[in-house]
């Protein structure tokens, strides 16, 4: 279930960010307020999905959090009056980063049965 709720948080703000960073809207007050609610669902549910999965593989484990967090980072900063287009291009480069290493984590569920 956890999982679950992790891929569809992870799925919407995938879409939100590409939306922010596709249109050229300044004010998009809703869409931040969105995208921002949805890193509180996906700390709690990595933090919960991330104590399932530290005993067997912490390293992994410890890469997927520090890229989920940096991705957050990374997203406030490229949303912010000074974000540049290569921070934008890192952004959508750390989403993809943080998919895969996800996905590997999570042995391809709920994808690959």
């Amino acid at each position: 279930m956890w999982l679950h709720i992790h891929l569809t948080a992870f799925i919407l703000i995938f879409v939100a960010i590409l939306v922010k960073l596709f249109n050229q809207d300044k004010e998009m007050k809703t869409l931040f307020m969105v995208i921002r609610v949805v890193y509180l669902v996906l700390i709690a549910t990595g933090i919960r999905l991330a104590l399932y999965t530290f005993d067997s593989q912490a390293v992994l484990t410890t890469v997927k959090i520090l890229l989920g967090l940096s991705t957050i980072a990374v997203c406030e900063m490229a949303f912010g009056k000074k974000g540049t287009k290569m921070m934008k291009n890192l952004l959508v480069g750390l989403l993809v980063v943080t998919a895969i290493v996800g996905l590997v984590l999570a042995g391809g569920r709920p994808f690959i049965s």
